[in-house]
């Protein structure tokens, strides 16, 4: 299910990317950037989109309690992705064009609801803001150099399971 909400809104964000500056190949890539970037060829020059967190959203625990009972109740999850510019030096002016474009891409269209999975009705996009001792720490724990990034959450992943866990008999 990430995979496929990751893909289908990188597909429109390269769509938006091919029309603005003319590209012909994918821009955005769903790969995580390694320890000295360079090494990492299919990334070099393009935006890398990757997972960095996964949570629980607390608003889902506001609804009902269960709908059906003896299942698993279903929750929400927000996932957080970074979209980091991993251009070469000579290329910077890009990057910031690039990430400038995808910001742009978000503050347009926040809301996606054209999934192929019943799990997801729609997804919400937000940007997050990250401060200046979280971004170094998360630089310093990938093993890379900053390049630039805009991190965003996408709220409203729908888990559920329709198994019974247990059924109970009446009781006397």
């Amino acid at each position: 299910m990430i995979l496929s909400v990751l893909s289908g809104i990188n597909e429109e964000l390269n769509e938006r990317l091919s029309q603005k500056f003319g590209t012909v190949e994918e821009m955005v890539k769903i790969t995580s950037l390694k320890k000295g970037q360079s090494d990492n060829l299919d990334i070099t020059n393009k935006i890398a989109s990757f997972l960095i967190n996964i949570e629980e959203d607390g608003a889902s625990k506001s609804g009902p309690f269960q709908s059906n009972p003896g299942a698993n109740p279903s929750f929400f999850i927000n996932l957080y992705i970074i979209y980091a510019a991993a251009f070469e030096n000579e290329n910077y002016p890009e990057s910031l064009k690039y990430i400038s474009e995808i910001i742009s891409f978000f503050q347009e269209r926040n809301v996606f609801e054209d999934f192929d999975n019943p799990n997801i009705n729609k997804i919400i996009v937000e940007m997050v803001n990250v401060q200046f001792q979280e971004l170094s720490n998360f630089w310093n724990n990938i093993g890379s150099n900053y390049v630039p990034s805009v991190v965003y959450r996408f709220r409203m992943l729908n888990f559920s399971s329709n198994n019974i866990s247990s059924a109970i008999g009446n009781i006397i």
